[in-house]
């Protein structure tokens, strides 16, 4: 039977030995205890706040204790945005927390990522927050390649905290406040305040709860000093959605197909298409890239287009059949630009679900989709000698469609050699088997691309052949690309190569990821450069200047004592990263020895460089 223990049950206060004592309980797999009733979860709380109280109310002299506790790791738990071991979690705490699935959903900021991708998505994802390791989840959901900020800073609302000190005795992090996109408090509407403990790592493996020290002001300069009341009416619209995307019910995924169609339904409504009905899409990246521009002046969102070539290629992945993810924030643009708000979009969405039949482009393109009357169409073929276009007559199913739903059954369609003759179609069908591209096949036999696809569809087991053919033949090359990409760059580094052929890294990730880690360690280490195309003179003034400008700052708010150079490193995550080279940095580093002076017993300076 696992051990017992309560945080709030013993007489005495706790004692050092007894800290020991449960950093070796904690290290056991059966270690599990009673939670206090105060540690119960607060409205809206996430997983790391929680994590944060407990480790306040245990009194835990170090933060891998708390995390050895909650779950079962001194290195987890502490993502606020994305946390691991969530099952270990609801072991150690018995349950009291809730399941997996109520903290995953209910207390992380996994819901806002899961509506606009798969469901194969969401259960692969909700699988990797329950275990042990992440396995590079923001990279899978598409959130650190899509040029917003994948670090999630933690977010707090003044007079949120005011009123939890005032209710719960404790100030906490509201999960609302950290959902992307979200810089007004939907409660308050007041603009949030940012925690400058976690952004740039100074404190990624410690527990933390909101104080206004720790606190900045987020919309700062000039987002808010040019278009104040418009800016912030933008992002209150903004903030609602986001949250009203995050709370849609459990399970909830948006249909790619649907979602197009009502896209490109709304630009119609608005006067965006030609006489011949194809869009104007020059005129509706102008207009959609001035929607954008006032956010673009927050930094966090400074990944929205800039200019009209910007929004052409945003624009077209957004309506197009996607083929990989798209942050949410990008939806929410165009859907805060065509609909104004998210009720209106949300209620056209729904009415337009009814009655959405899809067209015969659909159904070939996603032939995965259920649809009952596919089951029926088998029926009338299989056991009543229907033929395929009579059964599909009889179920208003265009005989294409019914020939693809034919196929996928198993059920060979006779063909008809004045469509396509005999001997072409069996070359068609024989470079199909090796693999070809359609449009090349469609070349070569002077037919048209979409003849190609009726007989990739309909002829029984070609597609699935077809498909593992190119799949191998794409595996082949790219691990061929990735072999020559660590041969050339390798010496540099991993990094290096990755950022050499992205796209083969990103195809390799995802398919054949195995193979990808296997080969990713085998590439020499990255050797240090001379790095001679940068201008290190120009850097070196431009960080000395603002190394000196931010311990001015600092000096004003403490007169006469020291700065701490972890406190100039937080506030210049640029200098934090060049500390390795600060050799090459002379002033900069003279700045740093300047501001961060201290004084001996014969009152001479001594520095830190």
């Amino acid at each position: 039977m696992p051990r017992k223990q309560s945080l709030t049950g013993a007489t005495e206060a706790p004692t050092r030995r007894s800290w020991q004592d449960c950093l070796e309980a904690s290290r056991s797999s059966s270690f599990a205890f009673e939670l206090p009733t105060q540690l119960a979860w607060l409205p809206n709380e996430i997983v790391y706040s929680f994590a944060s109280r407990f480790h306040q109310l245990s009194c835990n002299p170090v933060a891998h204790l708390t995390a050895r506790q909650l779950f079962g790791n001194a290195l987890r738990g502490y993502q606020h945005d994305l946390p691991s071991g969530i099952a270990e979690l609801v072991w150690r705490t018995n349950g009291a927390l809730g399941t997996v699935q109520d903290i995953v959903y209910g207390h992380t900021l996994l819901p806002f990522y899961l509506p606009f991708r798969s469901r194969r998505d969401g259960v692969n994802a909700y699988a990797a927050m329950g275990g042990d390791h992440l396995a590079g989840l923001k990279f899978r959901l598409g959130i650190t390649t899509s040029r917003f900020r994948a670090n999630h800073p933690l977010r707090a609302c003044a007079a949120c905290m005011y009123e939890d000190r005032r209710q719960h005795q404790v100030a906490y992090w509201h999960l609302r406040h950290q959902y992307p996109g979200v810089y007004i408090c939907p409660i308050h509407f007041e603009v949030l305040q940012e925690s400058t403990l976690k952004a740039t790592g100074a404190a990624r493996f410690q527990w933390s709860l909101p104080s206004e020290k720790q606190l900045t002001t987020v919309l700062a300069g000039p987002a808010l000093s040019r278009h104040s009341t418009v800016v912030v009416g933008d992002l209150l619209r903004l903030a609602e959605s986001a949250i009203a995307l995050a709370e849609l019910p459990f399970g909830f995924h948006f249909e790619p197909t649907r979602l197009l169609a009502l896209y490109r339904r709304a630009l119609v409504a608005q006067g965006y298409t030609k006489g011949e009905g194809s869009l104007r899409l020059a005129t509706v990246a102008r207009h959609f890239s001035a929607s954008v521009s006032r956010l673009r002046s927050i930094r966090d969102l400074s990944a929205f287009a800039r200019n009209e070539a910007e929004s052409v290629g945003q624009l077209s992945r957004l309506l197009r059949q996607p083929r990989g993810g798209t942050h949410p924030l990008r939806h929410l643009a165009i859907i805060q630009w065509l609909f104004s708000d998210w009720a209106t979009f949300k209620a056209a969405y729904e009415e337009r679900g009814t009655a959405h039949r899809p067209s015969q482009r659909d159904a070939i393109d996603h032939g995965r989709q259920t649809d009952p009357r596919r089951a029926q169409l088998v029926t009338l073929i299989a056991e009543q000698g229907h033929s395929v276009t009579g059964a599909g007559r009889i179920l208003g199913v265009d005989p294409t469609t019914a020939m693809v739903w034919a196929a996928k059954a198993g059920i060979a369609t006779p063909r008809r050699p004045k469509v396509v003759a005999t001997a072409i179609r069996l070359r068609i069908v024989r470079a199909l088997r090796q693999g070809q591209d359609k449009s090349v096949i469609a070349s070569a036999e002077g037919v048209s691309i979409q003849a190609v696809t009726t007989i990739l569809r309909t002829e029984v087991g070609l597609y699935e052949r077809w498909t593992a053919v190119r799949f191998q033949s794409t595996r082949i090359r790219e691990r061929k690309t990735w072999r020559r990409a660590l041969r050339n760059y390798g010496s540099s580094g991993v990094t290096f190569a990755r950022q050499a052929v992205p796209g083969t890294y990103a195809w390799l990730y995802r398919n054949d990821y195995h193979w990808l880690l296997d080969h990713k360690i085998r590439a020499p280490l990255k050797k240090s450069g001379n790095n001679a195309v940068v201008d290190w003179r120009a850097r070196d003034d431009r960080l000395a200047q603002q190394v000196r400008a931010k311990a001015a700052a600092l000096g004003e708010v403490s007169p006469g004592l020291p700065i701490p150079l972890w406190r100039i490193m937080q506030l210049l995550p640029e200098v934090k990263a060049k500390s390795g080279v600060l050799d090459r940095l002379p002033k900069t580093k003279r700045a740093l020895a300047h501001a961060t002076a201290r004084l001996g017993p014969d009152n001479r300076s001594r520095r830190l460089f």
